[in-house]
């Protein structure tokens, strides 16, 4: 990992002000809408304690103590194996609080110290500045230390923040953003599963088995603009479950493939049903995301842009969503976003990646920052919706879902549910929405009438239903109105 540098520390000084290192854990709120990293290991707060998937016969892996016990998981591997070596060339050396509630800290010498946790702070001077000095404990590039703390091998997406805070209990709403570098911590699951071929042995290697299952089509939108182009913006947020049966070998090191980040991706082909069995083709695309470690929830993807007159009042349509080959898909999925990007380097800047180079756990050797994303001044397909900053955020979390990571996704060999697997190059999953287009009298929206949900699987159970329930994500407490739901705000740690 590269060293991360802080100066100009007069203001921060004469305002008696830390600086606050924190180490964030990927902590999506059962949908990808948000890049929301932990600090504090809350996994919701206020309200957010009734955040929920609706119209779900298996709430398996969705619950609060559920989704805190995957949280804490990855955040006691993180915090027993990064610490941060901080320099402060000073001429009166560094200067920290002795006592700290998230972090335990070390002097080395005069001028340096080492922190470790998953907040941490040290007072700056006004001569002060820093080298911040990531580094990996070398036990956690051992199996014995997985072995002897029954921490599974696994892929873990985190963030390291750079802040100045107001005080140094943790809790100081007075922050002030200075950097932050997305990770993506990998341990090789080597010889407990069937991993991709590296070109040399310090490559990442991931789970060549596709776990994600129960995947189900989420609610269809369709939001119209008062644009001069008429446009109608369109798609459907996919349901998934990464997650899995573990693999455990003597002496208690598990895995399984669902410990690692998977690609969902899928081509969405949208028809006009013309009777007779016809079928008029209307667009199609690729859509989807990612499905983080041992994750249940929704991916949203960022739908498509189309001229709302391709849809005519009163007609039937048959929207297919097609999940069979997901390298495939995900590789045509990331280049539609990066043909649609008109690279410049200002307008939104630091936009990074999740994590590039992930070590080995032969364990693994190192842990990397990906490369910077090129910063984006375009975005053809963002949704407004009365906030354009929400617009922009949800555009570059989707963009930043997309690795640019030349050995993931690896070639998946095969795709696995329930200890029953198929070669993934015959694996078939469909999803189908029909659905007739009506239209709001009073504003002239258009609306859409699901009649008819379809799932076509040579893995899964196949299902016909005229009654199909939707899932969908909302925080609003049950008993109340949902047109008063609050789940946009009070995200806690939102990163993006």
């Amino acid at each position: 990992m590269p060293n991360i540098l802080a100066s100009n520390c007069m203001t921060a000084a004469t305002n008696n002000h830390y600086t606050m290192i924190t180490v964030g854990i990927e902590n999506y709120v059962l949908t990808d809408k948000f890049l929301t990293y932990s600090i504090n290991d809350s996994v919701t707060y206020g309200s957010k304690d009734f955040c929920r998937i609706e119209n779900l016969e298996n709430t398996y892996g969705t619950t609060k103590d559920e989704r805190e016990q995957r949280l804490l998981g990855r955040r006691r591997i993180m915090n027993r194996c990064l610490e941060f070596e901080v320099n402060d060339v000073s001429a009166t050396g560094i200067d920290f609080p002795k006592s700290q509630s998230g972090c335990k800290v070390t002097r080395i010498d005069e001028n340096s110290a080492r922190f470790q946790g998953y907040y941490c702070f040290f007072k700056p001077k006004t001569d002060s500045a820093y080298i911040i000095k990531p580094i990996i404990n070398e036990a956690c590039l051992t199996k014995d230390f997985y072995t002897e703390n029954e921490f599974e091998l696994q892929d873990i997406l985190a963030s390291i923040g750079v802040y100045v805070s107001g005080d140094a209990t943790g809790r100081s709403t007075e922050l002030k953003y200075i950097n932050d570098f997305k990770l993506r911590v990998n341990q090789s699951p080597e010889g407990l599963l069937t991993v991709n071929k590296t070109v040399t042995p310090e490559e990442p290697k991931f789970p060549t088995k596709w776990p994600v299952n129960d995947i189900q089509l989420g609610q269809l939108y369709l939001t119209t603009s008062a644009d001069a182009k008429n446009n109608a913006y369109f798609g459907v947020p996919l349901f998934v479950r990464n997650t899995c049966e573990k693999k455990c070998e003597p002496g208690k090191l598990c895995t399984a493939p669902c410990n690692y980040t998977q690609p969902v991706a899928a081509e969405f082909v949208l028809t006009q049903l013309a009777g007779n069995g016809k079928k008029h083709y209307v667009t199609s695309w690729f859509d989807g995301g990612i499905a983080p470690a041992n994750w249940t929830g929704l991916i949203n993807g960022i739908g498509t842009q189309i001229t709302s007159n391709y849809f005519e009042i009163g007609k039937n349509y048959e929207l297919e969503v097609i999940l069979d080959d997901q390298e495939y898909n995900f590789m045509m999925f990331k280049g539609r976003i990066k043909s649609r990007l008109t690279l410049r380097p200002t307008t939104i800047p630091s936009i990074n990646r999740e994590g590039r180079t992930i070590g080995e756990i032969s364990p693994f050797a190192k842990v990397e920052v990906l490369k910077t994303l090129p910063t984006y001044p375009v975005f053809d397909t963002i949704k407004f919706t009365g906030n354009s900053h929400l617009g922009v955020m949800n555009t570059v979390n989707s963009i930043s879902r997309v690795f640019d990571d030349p050995v993931w996704p690896p070639y998946f060999s095969d795709y696995c549910i329930e200890g029953s697997c198929v070669l993934m190059k015959d694996h078939k999953l469909r999803l189908k929405l029909k659905f007739k287009i009506t239209k709001d009298e009073k504003t002239g929206e258009l609306l859409s009438e699901v009649f008819e949900y379809q799932k076509i699987s040579n893995v899964q159970d196949n299902k016909t239903t005229n009654e199909y329930k939707a899932p969908y994500f909302t925080c609003t407490p049950p008993g109340k109105d949902p047109t008063d739901d609050d789940s946009d705000d009070d995200f806690g740690d939102i990163d993006f």
